[in-house]
């Protein structure tokens, strides 16, 4: 077989917002080469996409991979054999829900790991870009995927490291010092590294912006920087937007966690346990939304922080709308590993919020996840959209999402680097998925790791988890 070919469907490049109706998509080898007016060809493979809406597979530029350090942050319920959380379960969640291409925050080894069996195509997964381990002050949270220099010597040494090991971006965090900043920014330019993440504390937003901060962790930063004072000033908001279009800083939306947080603190936890998609998470991490779990109890023992929690989803979006107004480069993102963040669904969440609560045109939402995560990347000549030459990374929708932003979730087929998965593909993968947390998961306080079932491996899915060495692709 020569390739695929997708035929009479309604195509949006997401070059511009035009539908090019009855346009065929050829994929050869892994990349787009030839969008029109097609036929098939002998020897090819054929997918009729009457009445199906073709665009760009999805991004999600800010997650967690839930790996080793955050399973220990996020568990002190102790509900997680960390040798029971499968890598390509989690995986398979972005591909299923039509997203190609994420950017792991704060990355580690088994990330860097992943990044590269999939980009040698050695495993099922979305394209993956792997920040460093989070650059923090003191004291720094106890976790692996963070890193605390101690001046500005021993910080330039740690940018160093990344390097050596392969991390693709720097990471920033909040409690980094103002030397320390200054240190990474100017070690990371020197080696052809870009920075990205928080705003620090002692560095502020506009310091930030001047130095070459490159994207902002989160639009809630525009005024979290700023703690314990989280007041909203709409000048303020403003001033900050005018001054990340001047310098050209992509900000990550992350509403979604800020909306949950929100509904947690409105006690709607239980609510969002309950959700459909919470079938395909952890049973050992669904748990910690119930109201006596320890992380539930931390996030609504205090009323202030509960007020907190409340304003603070009112004013990003808010923060949003400024950004989009003023013309700022946003950004889908999750900040997926959060428990009630659910890998691959909450994009959708996203996309959703950003247009009915933030303001923008779901072709507006919809390029934040295409087009401006590609440019981000610097990846805009290979992603982001669909013309000849471009990685062949599609979804194919069953309804127009220009008119309805919630059809991203009618997903009929993906394409993730030229592999073609069905809707019957996706389907049969994820009840296995279902059906193995189902099943072996009754008492999450005294278990071992499953064994692995033989209807997983036949998919395709491989054991590696945390605790495993990583299987060799056979």
């Amino acid at each position: 077989m020569s390739g695929i070919v997708f035929l009479n469907g309604n195509v949006l490049s997401m070059e511009n917002d035009e539908i090019l109706s009855s346009t065929g998509v050829r994929i050869e080898k892994g990349w787009i080469s030839e969008v029109g007016s097609l036929t098939a060809s002998e020897g090819e493979a054929v997918v009729d996409c009457t009445n199906r809406w073709i665009m760009p597979g999805l991004s999600d530029m800010h997650v967690h991979l839930a790996t080793m350090p955050w399973i220990e942050a996020f568990n002190p319920d102790k509900t997680i054999d960390p040798g029971s959380l499968f890598y390509d379960l989690l995986l398979f969640q972005f591909i299923a829900n039509g997203i190609t291409s994420i950017k792991i925050r704060a990355g580690e080894g088994d990330s860097l790991r992943l990044r590269d069996e999939i980009a040698a195509g050695q495993r099922l997964g979305p394209h993956m870009t792997v920040d460093s381990p989070m650059f923090d002050g003191e004291p720094p949270l106890q976790l692996a995927c963070f890193v605390s220099p101690e001046g500005p010597d021993q910080a330039k040494e740690m940018v160093r490291s990344c390097s050596r090991e392969g991390y693709d971006q720097i990471k920033i965090y909040s409690g980094l010092s103002r030397d320390c900043f200054d240190a990474v920014i100017e070690e990371s330019r020197e080696l052809g590294l870009s920075c990205h993440g928080h705003v620090p504390y002692e560095v502020g937003l506009r310091h930030a912006v001047e130095s070459g901060l490159r994207s902002i962790g989160h639009v809630s930063d525009l005024f979290h920087h700023r703690m314990p004072d989280l007041s909203y000033d709409e000048d303020r908001i403003q001033e900050f937007a005018d001054l990340i279009v001047s310098h050209g800083v992509w900000v990550d939306t992350t509403l979604v966690i800020n909306k949950h947080w929100e509904r947690i603190a409105a006690g709607d936890a239980e609510l969002l346990a309950a959700r459909p998609e919470m079938a395909y998470v952890h049973p050992g991490w669904r748990v910690h939304l119930a109201p006596e779990s320890a992380l539930m109890k931390a996030m609504t023992a205090d009323p202030e922080a509960k007020v907190r929690l409340r304003d603070l989803y009112r004013d990003t979006a808010k923060a949003a709308r400024v950004l989009n107004r003023a013309g700022a480069r946003l950004v889908a993102g999750t900040d997926a590993v959060n428990p009630t963040v659910i890998e691959g669904f909450s994009l959708h969440d996203e996309l959703q919020l950003l247009v009915e609560d933030a303001g923008l045109s779901e072709y507006e939402a919809l390029v934040a996840s295409t087009q401006q995560a590609a440019a981000v990347l610097g990846e805009s000549d290979r992603r982001g959209s669909i013309a000849v030459g471009k990685v062949a990374d599609l979804v194919i929708l069953a309804g127009n999402p220009l008119s309805d932003i919630t059809n991203t979730r009618r997903i009929e087929g993906v394409v993730v680097a030229g592999r073609y998965l069905s809707r019957a593909d996706i389907e049969v993968r994820m009840n296995a998925i279902e059906n193995f947390y189902s099943e072996n998961f009754e008492d999450l306080t005294n278990y071992t790791a499953p064994e692995f079932p033989e209807t997983l491996r036949s998919l395709g899915f491989r054991q590696d988890s945390m605790t495993t060495e990583f299987e060799e692709d056979s």
